[in-house]
């Protein structure tokens, strides 16, 4: 079975908090991998925390997603103690970012990214995928 690859969010400039409008449906899909490129990040301490929602109900009511492992391209680090709080895949300041996420399970019928952005004027030039069987 070849993966399915869903664009939560096409390369955008973010600027303020928010998230996807609707939610992606998403097909039978079990297991799945968030990639957020941060390709570049402007302003006056610019800091934003991305991560995954999901909903049950056609989108109209909407819960964080924990990731079971997260690596970051420019660490090759993964998070995978069970303490460590596992809801936000980017959290980002002053700089771009590579970043995957795994989720072992994805049990919801939508998803989308939900993300806060603090600062002066900050810009966070973002694209947003999701690829999973």
């Amino acid at each position: 079975m070849r993966a399915k690859q869903i664009e939560l969010l096409a390369e955008s400039d973010l600027t303020a908090s928010g998230s996807s409008s609707d939610g992606f449906r998403v097909p039978v899909m079990t297991m799945a991998m968030l990639a957020v490129n941060i390709s570049a990040v402007s302003g006056s301490s610019p800091l934003m925390s991305l991560w995954l929602q999901g909903s049950d109900d056609g989108g109209d009511t909407w819960y964080d997603i924990p990731y079971d492992i997260r690596l970051e391209t420019s660490s090759a680090i993964a998070d995978v103690t069970g303490t460590e709080q596992k809801r936000n895949v980017a959290d980002q300041e002053n700089a771009a970012l590579q970043v995957v996420a795994i989720y072992k399970h994805l049990p919801t019928d939508y998803v989308r990214p939900k993300w806060i952005i603090s600062g002066t004027t900050p810009v966070f030039t973002t694209e947003v995928k999701l690829v999973g069987k």
